[in-house]
């Protein structure tokens, strides 16, 4: 995991919670972004949570949120029925109870349908998402570390910073990944049948999502 403390823009491009956003829809067909938005609608409402911790400079929080939407999104592609979206068919134990999935897990799950850039990127939200979810053992075993083997050193120097960049690496690796499986999922999907929402005027789709999952 990289250490680095530079500015996450290193283009000098201004980037914004909405403009993360955008980039995402951008990636989508309407057909396949709206026949699939009952099976994935949880998953855009994670990750616009990642891009509103963006815009509070709350990157901790960013990279929690793309493990957490990246997980998801692999869950529910891996889960859900493709007919309406909404039809559950959860891995179950032998004694007919929905088992704990894994992260390793579900990307098995979907190699195969990633490019290997996509792979890469599914690993990195992971291990930064990881890092964050358990900060401070992980930073006690970064300085325990230093000071066996680099004594002379000021051991605090050797924990991993999430910054900016970090940050908008997550995001923009999600940006990679979700529309990969979006599509891939409404291949299978009837999307005429399973979504008149397709048919909906842009206002109209807007209204009725959020009435479905009000954003702050």
């Amino acid at each position: 995991m990289s250490q680095s403390m530079s500015s996450a823009n290193d283009t000098g491009k201004k980037v914004s919670g909405e403009g993360f956003r955008v980039a995402l829809k951008e990636k989508f067909d309407v057909t396949a972004y709206r026949g699939t938005w009952s099976m994935f609608s949880g998953i855009y409402r994670l990750f616009d949570q990642a891009t509103y911790c963006y815009d509070a400079k709350a990157y901790d929080a960013v990279c929690i949120m793309c493990r957490s939407t990246i997980e998801a999104a692999c869950y529910v592609f891996l889960t859900r029925e493709r007919k309406f979206g909404t039809l559950i068919k959860p891995p179950m134990t032998l004694d007919g109870r929905v088992r704990k999935v894994s992260f390793d897990e579900l990307e098995r799950g979907v190699r195969k349908v990633l490019s290997e850039d996509q792979n890469k990127a599914l690993l990195r939200i992971k291990e930064l998402g990881d890092f964050i979810a358990h900060l401070v053992e992980k930073s006690d075993r970064l300085v325990w570390a230093s000071l066996r083997t680099k004594p002379d050193a000021n051991p605090f120097e050797s924990i991993t910073r999430i910054t900016e960049k970090e940050a908008v690496e997550s995001i923009q690796d999600c940006i990679s990944v979700i529309p990969t499986l979006v599509k891939e999922a409404a291949k299978d999907m009837k999307l005429v049948g399973a979504s008149s929402i397709a048919k909906l005027s842009n206002e109209e789709f807007e209204s009725l999502s959020r009435s479905y999952d009000p954003q702050p």
